[in-house]
Formats: structure tokens, C-alpha cells, sequence
């Protein structure tokens, strides 16, 4: 338990606190400047001080999250003699995929099933054009229900070195603040996900269900580039 709580829980708690530190001082900068780099030109912030108590509440739950690594303790592997090797980039990659898979059919069934919208996800969605902490602006469900494709991935893959499991959580949660930044992406990927894309999502309410790859967004037909038209087919979604 001491071991576990060292190597895997402690470390985690700082990679979620510091990136939550840095959305908050970043989202305050882009609010109190009024910088927005508009994708679309009806997209409005909504304003961040007045729901300063959800995001509080969500990092509460958040950090109690991170103790479910205690269920899964059996399938981390503690002793890491090596800092690099090829199975540690493999196990980051798969856990990435798994939680992605996971997390575009579960965020996808909460805009498609209405009684889930209109009482859980619509929290997240009060911002047309998010700051970067809106990544835990969200219903306590959603904060729970979106922990769950890591533990997923990591049951999975059975055996997964407590290294990976850090370089993963910390793309992860500095993936979501770049997302919700509302800022244009500096360098573009084809199949990962961008803040553009999520900025549609966050716009239109409907397609760019991914988030950090978009491959199953384009596979499926809801991968939304413009107003409402889906890049796979060119009509509309």
C-alpha cells in the first residue's frame, strides 16, 4: 500500500493538481484579457467566476478518483528497474486508444440519450467556447464516469508498469486543457484530436465525440469540420 501510494497514487495527485493550478491561472489570463481565438464567430465564453464552486467540487472528486488505483493495485507493476523501453510506449499508446474508445461511445450516448443531456452533460456544455479548467466543469457523474476508461484500460492490459501509467496521466490531463482552451493548436496531427475539433463540439453540441484522437469520429461519420458537415461524407451530420 505504501509502495503503491509513493510510486503510482502521490505522483498522479500532482500531475491532476498542478494541471488543474495551470488551467485555473491560465483560464483567469485568457478571461481577464479577453483573449478567445474564435473558430466561429457566434462562439461566447461564459463567465468563469460564476461557476467557480463546480470546478471546485469536480477537483474534489477528481483527487478521490485517483484512490481507485488502490482496486487495481494488483495489475501496476511497482519495482521499474528501466526508464525507457519499447513496452512502456506500447502500454502508454494502448492506454490512450482504450480510454479514447471508451470515452467517444460514452460521451456520444450522454448528447444522444436526452434524459442524460438535459441533466448531466448540459453543465459541461454552459460554455459555447470553453476555457481550459471547463475540462472538469461537469456533473459529479461525468467526473466519475470519465475516470472509468483508464481503469478499463489499465485492467486490460493486465500488467501495466507504474511508469507508463504517470506519462500517460500526464498527457492525458494536459491534453484536456489544451482541448478546452479555445486556442488554436499550434501543430496539427491528422488522427489526434485539436482544440479546433472540440471547439465545434462545444459550438454545434453534436459530432468531434473523441477526444484525444479523432479516428473513430471520422470512422463512424460524426468528424465535424465546418457548420454541421462531416468531413468523411460532406453532408450534413
Amino acid at each position: 500500500m505504501y509502495q503503491l501510494f509513493n510510486n503510482v497514487i502521490l505522483p498522479i495527485f500532482l500531475i491532476v493538481n498542478v494541471g488543474n493550478l495551470y488551467g485555473f491561472i491560465y483560464s483567469y489570463y485568457l478571461y481577464y484579457y479577453n483573449i478567445n481565438h474564435k473558430i466561429h464567430k457566434n462562439q461566447i465564453r461564459y463567465h468563469l467566476p460564476n461557476y467557480y464552486n463546480i470546478f471546485i467540487q469536480s477537483i474534489i472528486l477528481q483527487n478521490i478518483m485517483v484512490l481507485g488505483m488502490f482496486m487495481v493495485k494488483n495489475n501496476i507493476i511497482l519495482i521499474d528497474y528501466t526508464y525507457f523501453s519499447i513496452t512502456k510506449i506500447l502500454q502508454i499508446i494502448y492506454l490512450l486508444l482504450i480510454d479514447d474508445f471508451y470515452f467517444y461511445f460514452y460521451h456520444r450516448m450522454m448528447h444522444k440519450v436526452p434524459y442524460l443531456y438535459t441533466n448531466i452533460h448540459i453543465i459541461h456544455h454552459k460554455a459555447k467556447s470553453p476555457y481550459p479548467i471547463n475540462y472538469v466543469c461537469a456533473h459529479p457523474f461525468e467526473i466519475i464516469m470519465g475516470s472509468v476508461g483508464t481503469y478499463i484500460g489499465i485492467l486490460i492490459l493486465n500488467q501495466v508498469y507504474s511508469t507508463s501509467l504517470l506519462i500517460y496521466s500526464f498527457i492525458k490531463i494536459f491534453h484536456e486543457l489544451d482541448i478546452h482552451s479555445g486556442l488554436r493548436t499550434f501543430f496539427y496531427i491528422r488522427y489526434y484530436g485539436s482544440s479546433e475539433d472540440h471547439e465545434i463540439h462545444h459550438s454545434y453540441l453534436r459530432g468531434n465525440y473523441a477526444s484525444t484522437f479523432n479516428y473513430l469520429d471520422r470512422i463512424f461519420g460524426t468528424y465535424i469540420t465546418d457548420k454541421f458537415t462531416c468531413s468523411e461524407t460532406g453532408k450534413p451530420c
